[in-house]
């Protein structure tokens, strides 16, 4: 990458249990595209415990991000990991989102959280240059995550608001999900019951858009359902917003894609997953969704469900 080039970051936000791990996997097969995951979750969750990188293999031994901590840091050591976790704790959660609205919330991010941007930017910079990539995918989700995002000068960053129908994400959250396969450290993605999920997917998305309602030239709203059903169409139209070839597609059908590994730090454990995979929705939740979670999404979630085209009563 040559001296105050940019990196193109693709961060896909809403919230969790949306679909974006499987668009981030489809769009890192594209030449010069590369699949992060919850990038941000690096520095308080992965490298902290040493997790499993996408390829299999604990971050710290991974090659790839060892060359990358090497060319960025001179090697993980010599990373104040502990200073990043704190940061990343006290200013990236869920309880902070509303900050977002408030006026004069970017002097604060960057006054609070300067060493932070410092190094994600070199972080995601030399990401660009070790894995050869244009365009690095980011499915972190959070809006605040987003913002902090946008005051990186060695970003350039744009938008993916994919949103899913909050019952479905009720129903998905509420299940077991072994986020993290450690053959002896085996970690299970956090459960929350319908109401808890329900708000946050309020807070999530209405964040969310604020974040992006003056970035027209960089953000795009998808619905989950629309992208399972046209997914050439949504890839076209994502390549389309970075400026990016729509040559060498996966897909080797119009619904089956074919997957290769990839160094993903964070997400939906189906990033490990590789081969040929057929898209599909998954509207289990209609059927096994109990009527009591149902109403109590529905009712929370309605002003949003009936602006994003969702029925309130489903067939």
């Amino acid at each position: 990458m040559t001296p105050n080039k940019k990196t193109k970051v693709i961060n896909i936000t809403g919230w969790g249990r949306n679909g974006s791990t499987i668009l981030g996997k489809i769009l890192g097969e594209i030449n010069g595209f590369f699949f992060g995951g919850e990038i941000r979750t690096i520095w308080n969750k992965v490298l902290p415990d040493n997790r499993l990188c996408g390829c299999g293999t604990p971050i710290k031994e991974c090659n790839l991000w060892k060359s990358v901590f090497q060319e960025a840091f001179n090697g993980i050591e010599n990373v104040n990991i502990d200073k990043m976790k704190s940061l990343c704790e006290k200013y990236l959660r869920n309880k902070n989102i509303p900050c977002i609205f408030l006026p004069g919330v970017k002097s604060f991010i960057n006054s609070n959280l300067s060493f932070y941007i410092k190094n994600h930017g070199k972080l995601l910079n030399t990401l660009s240059n070790v894995s050869n990539s244009r365009v690095i995918i980011d499915t972190s989700k959070s809006p605040i995550y987003g913002l902090l995002l946008s005051q990186i000068e060695e970003v350039d960053p744009y938008f993916i608001h994919l949103v899913r129908d909050p019952r479905g994400i009720a129903y998905s959250r509420q299940k077991k999900m072994l986020v993290q396969p450690d053959e002896n450290r085996p970690l299970v993605m956090k459960q929350e019951n319908p109401v808890l999920s329900s708000l946050l997917w309020n807070l999530r998305n209405t964040a969310a858009e604020h974040l992006c309602k003056n970035m027209k030239n960089k953000y795009l709203f998808f619905k989950y359902d629309d992208f399972i059903l046209n997914p050439k169409a949504t890839i076209t139209k994502i390549l389309s917003l970075v400026n990016e070839e729509t040559s060498s597609l996966p897909f080797i059908s119009d619904y089956e894609v074919k997957l290769g590994a990839n160094h993903s730090v964070w997400g939906n454990p189906n990033r490990f997953e590789s081969g040929i995979v057929k898209l599909k929705l998954d509207e289990e939740w209609k059927e096994k969704l109990n009527k009591k979670d149902r109403l109590i999404s529905t009712l929370i979630t309605f002003p949003l469900l009936r602006k994003y085209g969702y029925k309130l009563i489903e067939d």
